[in-house]
């Protein structure tokens, strides 16, 4: 536990501590406010044992708005999520109480990875989409943002908050993932969380066997073959430890016809779920080449997409660092590096702050890029947003007016050229404005 000192300020001392915190100088209140507590006051949140450290700000969640509304009033900071952490008070708690990250972080950052290349792959096949840089919409998956939340082991109620603060980000009518499914990918990190927890999180009955097998693939780093035995009363006739030796044609073939026998039966249960994605990892010996047949889950076996990022990325063969021009590697590292809570926060904004401005609106403020935020859920919690680019028809409407203009310029120039080379071919009757020279040949 991290020993923190809170200080209570009202409004008015709040504002008198902004003023030099904006210069840099963020020391200490020497008191607290007196009077009465109100809902309107601020808790300034200080880690006990760094006298330099920069605090957090805290105000109950309801307040959170009011907040927005009240330093956009007196200060110019725009967004103040960008220079100041900003927490619910019922949240304090993931800073205060830290579980520290799972030991074996590596392993489960490629695991966020996988799964948020599955995410991403299906929705962008879903809205017709392949974008060239695909790293944007790997941060954007629900994968990333709860596999981030599993990585620093955030506890059961925190973990649900991420899953909704998710879900408010993803409400724009242009947003990739505003039509993703969330029961199955929550249900499948919520296991994940349970496996990867070096202490509590009981998984339920249930998915104690999937736990289990995953806790035990991240111990050793990856999935082995005697590993499968364990999941045999879940496959219901598939002999998993024979698959996995049988010949890749062979595996497919199995796979597809345990998907046709799941398809017959609306088996859509979280067993089904893991198995679908499981089985399609071992056809590809967690080869993401075969995330087109992935594209089949979306609509029915939903989580199953999920599954197969994870599942794949566990394998040792796999090519989650290097598949999608190595935009895996590049998360993983990002997932490693560790921001302190009790430091200036490295996102543009956060995602409470992100509702308080009209769509639209927030892409207009200085960010990393000018078409998308990065935007803090919690410490060590990044989502990113993106502004789509024009629909077609938009685009295309845009291109006509310019070919228009341009056509018009075009016709005045050449009325013009043709007004003046009249002039010459006609002398002063047509008015020239400049007579030509009449000096006769030098002799």
């Amino acid at each position: 536990m991290i020993e923190t000192e809170r200080v209570r300020l009202d409004r008015e001392d709040f504002v008198r501590w902004l003023g030099p915190a904006l210069s840099g100088d963020m020391l200490r209140p020497a008191k607290a406010s007196s009077g009465a507590e109100k809902s309107s006051d601020v808790l300034l949140v200080f880690a006990g044992d760094t006298p330099d450290a920069v605090p957090i700000i805290c105000v109950p969640q309801a307040q959170m708005q009011d907040l927005y509304a009240f330093v956009s009033t007196y200060t110019k900071v725009r967004p103040f999520s960008a220079f100041f952490r900003i927490l619910p008070l019922e949240r304090i708690s993931v800073v205060e109480r830290p579980r520290g990250i799972c030991a074996s972080g590596a392993i489960l950052a490629k695991c966020v990875a996988g799964a948020a290349m599955a995410e991403a792959w299906v929705a962008s096949a879903r809205e017709s989409e392949r974008s060239k840089n695909v790293l944007p919409v790997l941060l954007a998956s629900l994968s990333a943002s709860l596999g981030q939340a599993t990585f620093a082991q955030y506890d059961e109620a925190t973990f649900e908050w991420v899953l909704n603060e998710w879900i408010e980000l993803r409400k724009r009518q242009d947003d990739l993932f505003r039509t993703q499914k969330v029961e199955g990918a929550s249900a499948a990190w919520r296991i994940m969380l349970s496996a990867a927890l070096s202490s509590g999180g009981e998984p339920s009955r249930d998915s104690a066997e999937i736990a289990e097998f995953l806790s035990l693939a991240i111990e050793r780093g990856s999935i082995r073959s005697d590993m499968l035995g364990g999941l045999a009363a879940l496959t219901r006739g598939v002999d998993l430890v024979a698959l996995m030796a049988a010949s890749r044609e062979e595996r497919i073939n199995r796979f597809n016809e345990v998907m046709q026998d799941f398809r017959r039966r609306s088996d859509r249960g979280v067993h089904s779920e893991f198995v679908g994605g499981l089985m399609l990892a071992i056809a590809g010996n967690g080869s993401f080449e075969l995330l087109r047949s992935a594209r089949g889950f979306d609509g029915w076996l939903d989580g199953a997409v999920t599954w197969f990022g994870i599942c794949a990325a566990l394998f040792d063969e796999s090519n989650v660092l290097t598949y999608g021009n190595a935009a895996g590697r590049r998360m993983v590292r990002d997932i490693l590096r560790r921001d302190a809570p009790f430091a200036s926060p490295t996102a543009d904004i956060n995602s409470s702050e992100y509702r308080f401005f009209a769509p639209g609106e927030a892409f207009e403020l200085a960010a990393h890029a000018s078409n998308s935020l990065d935007v803090e859920l919690l410490p060590n919690v990044i989502s990113r947003v993106t502004l789509a680019a024009p629909k077609y028809e938009d685009r295309r409407h845009d291109e006509v007016e310019m070919l228009v203009r341009s056509l018009d310029e075009a016709g005045y120039l050449i009325d013009r050229a043709r007004h003046l080379a009249l002039g010459y071919a006609d002398g002063d009757r047509q008015g020239t404005l400049y007579k030509p020279s009449r000096k006769g040949r030098p002799r």
